[in-house]
């Protein structure tokens, strides 16, 4: 076994491009358990002679257009910028983005018979927000759990669901078209609660040029490096797949 592994290591680190042996089958149904586990055969695979030389397998045209249009992107937390208007109990709103699970904004009994709402707005010439997270715990906030959630901006629905009584997490939708928000909910008739709201996003940057002209600029997109990028010989790729064979055996054990 270790003297496999180091065969396969070296296959992976090799960085030229003559590494293109298929290893033998023996040795990865020995893995896998369908055939007999000998030094012998370890010895085999081992002394297996390389192949003709194969060319590195090459990227399509439209692989390497699709990994062009990838654009990669730092986003900061940005939900203290928030102004949040509920439609009760605005002396709890700084709770939902305290940063802790322990705190909440629950509706009050002035909701019960109208809307349970809550406005988001910021200002969209300094910031761009991209994501946006709510958090719900229904099974700790048992009498005032969330059934339904809806999110809208000034002209469409974003986003519509049902909460099953038993969730616990964040719900995360993408709001990157998104002017200013409204947050529906609806549930138990007691209230609903809410335990934090997270916005993530950039600032926009406001370049002024010599003719006094203002134009707004994001934060550079974040670059791939090589190592988001790689091609395997055919070897290597081999290597790849028993040295899964390897780890799973491992696992099983």
């Amino acid at each position: 076994m270790c003297n496999i592994l180091s065969a396969v290591g070296a296959v992976l680190s090799d960085t030229s491009s003559d590494m293109s042996s298929l290893f033998d089958e023996s040795a990865l149904s020995i893995l896998a358990g369908f055939g007999p586990s000998t030094l012998a055969s370890a010895t085999t695979f081992q002394q297996k002679k390389l192949s003709p030389k194969k060319p590195i397998r090459q990227l399509s045209s439209s692989h390497i257009n699709a990994i062009n249009q990838v654009s990669i992107k730092q986003h900061e937390n940005l939900s203290n910028i928030l102004k949040i208007g509920p439609s009760s109990r605005p002396q709890l709103t700084h709770c939902l983005i305290d940063g802790s699970l322990e705190t909440f904004w629950e509706s009050g009994d002035e909701d019960k018979n109208r809307a349970r709402r809550l406005n988001i707005s910021w200002d969209n010439e300094i910031y761009r927000l991209e994501l946006l997270g709510i958090f719900i715990d229904n099974i700790r906030d048992t009498n005032f759990k969330v059934s339904q959630i809806t999110i809208r901006n000034s002209k469409i629905i974003i986003y519509n669901a049902s909460v099953d009584w038993t969730f616990v997490g964040w719900i995360k939708v993408l709001i990157s078209s998104a002017d200013n928000l409204q947050i529906h909910l609806k549930g138990s008739e007691a209230g609903c609660r809410l335990r934090q709201i997270a916005v993530f996003g950039q600032k926009v940057f406001v370049e002024t040029f010599e003719d006094g002209i203002n134009a707004k600029k994001e934060r550079t997109p974040i670059k791939q490096s090589n190592s988001h990028q790689l091609l395997f010989s055919t070897a290597q790729m081999d290597a790849f797949i028993l040295f899964q064979a390897i780890a799973a055996q491992v696992s099983f054990f």
